[in-house]
Parts: C-alpha cells; sequence; structure tokens
C-alpha cells in the first residue's frame, strides 16, 4: 500500500505530500533528496492514481481500482 511522506515548512505547517509505491522507496527518496525519514508511515488509501515519487511507478487510487485503470 501506498506510503506518504508530509513535507512541512519552518512553522511546521503541511505544504506537500509525497507518494512512494511502498517504504523502501520512501526511505531512498528520503535519503538522496536530504527529507528527514520520520519513519513508515504507510498502509494508506488514495482516491486517485500517483506515481511513486521515487521509482516512477503507477500507484492506483481507490477510485480507480474497479475500474482496472
Amino acid at each position: 500500500m501506498t506510503s506518504v511522506h508530509s513535507v512541512v515548512d519552518k512553522n511546521g505547517d503541511l505544504i506537500d505530500l509525497v507518494y512512494f509505491c511502498g517504504d523502501f522507496c520512501h526511505q531512498q527518496w528520503c535519503k538522496e533528496t536530504d527529507h528527514p525519514y520520520d519513519g513508515w508511515n504507510g498502509c494508506h488509501e488514495i482516491q486517485h492514481n500517483e506515481t511513486c515519487a521515487d521509482c516512477g511507478a503507477l500507484i492506483k487510487g481507490a477510485s480507480n481500482e474497479s475500474a482496472n485503470i
């Protein structure tokens, strides 16, 4: 299931969500981009298709699962 990284600004406000196909890609992306890895944040169900920020794999969203898109 989808792993999510929350990007926050210096005030702690959420400014972006970055999606990954799994925790391995999440950890790799954090290492490569110097973002802090705050531990496993997976098993999220997303609404729409997203692309893994690390490997580029398609992550199917819940609204598309039944249509096999």
